[in-house]
């Protein structure tokens, strides 16, 4: 399992990461099911799909600076999250 840090990245994008996953508040399923239900993040969480961690996280990078909102924030970190989950990133 490759830590964050361990994932060739930019270090701006470096740095948005660990920002992002200190993500203070936790995430209720209830917000998560709302908020991934969102027709263009479906569309993007499937256009990631086979995409080194680099770039996904690049690409996540993107989706959160294009996109506002608390769930914009949600999505994003529950990715992380499955990330995570998966050994992808720790």
């Amino acid at each position: 399992m490759a830590k964050l840090s361990d994932v060739p990245l930019e270090s701006e994008v470096r740095m948005y990461f660990a920002e992002v996953m200190t993500f203070e508040d936790k995430l209720s399923r209830d917000e998560i099911m709302r908020c991934i239900k969102n027709e263009q993040w479906q569309a993007f969480r499937k256009g990631l799909k086979g995409l080194s961690t680099q770039a996904k996280l690049a690409r996540l990078r993107t989706w959160k600076s294009n996109h506002s909102g608390r769930c914009a924030s949600v999505v994003v970190q529950n990715y992380i999250n499955a990330l995570k989950r998966g050994g992808q990133i720790k």
